[in-house]
């Protein structure tokens, strides 16, 4: 199966259920992989996430961006665009669509949400809804220079092939693994990582079942 209909594929996946069951399945799954979920913390920061699949004619790529060095929260890191929630956003679907646009100049009507897969506690406090969506070429992206360092594709079939990854065992705060893949300079892992793994996971199990 090619990239294109892999994408078709995690489509009618995602429209085939509700947004609890594809977080039920995707929690089940997370535990056989392994992928650690932290406990949730009291007084959460809600945040919501873009997973952006770019459909490029000839192979689509998931948008990711690097996030600028002197910022407090995960400096120099590799994340899907997104950001915490604002008493102004109506919903954790407002939220992303405005970071989304802070972070990196897509409009709304830019981007086609085609799923949302739940709510997901990071090590470090957040309560983060990660959303699927498409965005067809051309665009122009306008990146903020305060919070992103860089904006870069990684082919979709490179970070949907788990052999990709590499499992890293880190004892603090708990002893637990998480996933890492390094891709051209870049190096992706914890939470970002672990969203591709499972979602690549989950995209595998189905096309076994069909």
């Amino acid at each position: 199966m090619n990239t294109h209909e892999s994408v078709k594929q995690l489509i009618t996946l995602l429209n085939s259920k509700t947004t609890l069951q594809t977080y039920l399945d995707l929690r089940q799954l997370a535990t056989q992989l392994p992928i650690h979920i932290p406990a949730q913390k009291e007084n959460s920061i809600h945040a919501s996430v873009l997973i952006p699949i770019i459909q490029h004619h000839d192979a689509p790529t998931i948008l990711l961006t690097e996030r600028t060095s002197h910022l407090k929260h995960h400096p120099g890191q590799i994340s899907f665009p997104g950001g915490r929630m604002d008493e102004k956003d109506e919903n954790a679907k407002a939220c992303v669509l405005r970071e989304v646009h802070e972070e990196i100049g897509l409009q709304e009507n830019q981007i086609e949400i085609i799923g949302e897969l739940g709510q997901w506690p990071s090590f470090t406090g957040y309560m983060v809804t990660p959303f699927i969506g498409l965005i067809t070429p051309p665009i122009t992206l306008t990146t903020c220079q305060h919070e992103v360092e860089e904006a870069f594709e990684i082919p979709l079939h490179i970070a949907f092939n788990i052999s990709n990854y590499e499992q890293i065992f880190k004892d603090t705060p708990i002893a637990h693994h998480y996933f890492e893949m390094h891709y051209q300079n870049k190096r992706i892992w914890g939470f970002t990582a672990s969203i591709m793994v499972l979602l690549a996971s989950y995209l595998q199990n189905s096309l076994k079942k069909s």
